[in-house]
């Protein structure tokens, strides 16, 4: 069904941008095809992504009073610099629906305006501070993040270790064995580490840290 309404639209297009060439020539052919492809382009993200329908006041504030514009789309947020993840946030629309019109993290981070705060926001996604976000070791610090909501963002010991971890900085954030092991910390993480190291940081022997971990 969904290709069958996309081969009518197109060949419907199609058609009128053939006729348009017959009666006035190449050059209103050529700025009703550009025309045309935009509005394929929207119909299609419409099919793909879905709609978010809209409140007076939500419509009002996105799209202004001069404007009658009852839906939200993805190419909507495409089309408008200023219509980010937060300010459509502070509209009224839900995650659930934002998810709804692009569920592609990476495309929410394209569009501009998001920050490791959004990270949280946007579980569903889900928008990881270091794939999406080009977050780094410092960036994660800030957030203080716990160790739950670490794991709910994406965040693993494997990906802080690749952004430079040491152990040093491993005990600046300040959690228990337990915490980084349901963040995937295995034995083969530390087994160049020193006793003083374990130590240090789990305030554990290396006996009782290689127990806890798989």
């Amino acid at each position: 069904m969904f290709l069958c309404v996309c081969t009518q639209l197109l060949c419907c297009h199609q058609s009128v941008a053939c006729v348009t060439l017959a009666h006035y020539g190449w050059s209103k052919y050529s700025i009703l095809k550009d025309s045309l492809n935009l509005r394929c382009a929207h119909i299609f993200s419409v099919l793909v992504m879905g709609l978010v329908r809209l409140n007076a006041p939500q419509i009002v504030r996105i799209f202004g009073w001069r404007e009658y514009h009852p839906m939200l789309t993805w190419a909507d947020v495409q089309d408008n610099p200023h219509i980010s993840f937060d300010f459509l946030i502070e509209c009224g629309v839900t995650t659930v629906q934002l998810f709804r019109i692009q569920h592609d993290a990476h495309a929410w981070a394209q569009h501009g305006g998001l920050h490791l705060d959004n990270c949280m926001q946007m579980t569903q996604w889900p928008l990881h501070p270091i794939h999406h976000m080009r977050a780094d070791l410092a960036d994660i610090l800030r957030m203080k993040w716990t160790s739950n909501e670490m794991v709910k963002v994406g965040l693993t010991v494997t990906d802080l270790l690749k952004l430079g971890m040491t152990p040093t900085i491993m005990s600046k954030f300040g959690f228990t064995l337990n915490c980084w092991v349901s963040m995937g910390m295995l034995r083969t993480h530390l087994i160049d580490w020193t006793d003083q190291e374990l130590h240090s940081v789990f305030k554990m022997t290396r006996h009782h840290v290689f127990s806890s971990c798989a």
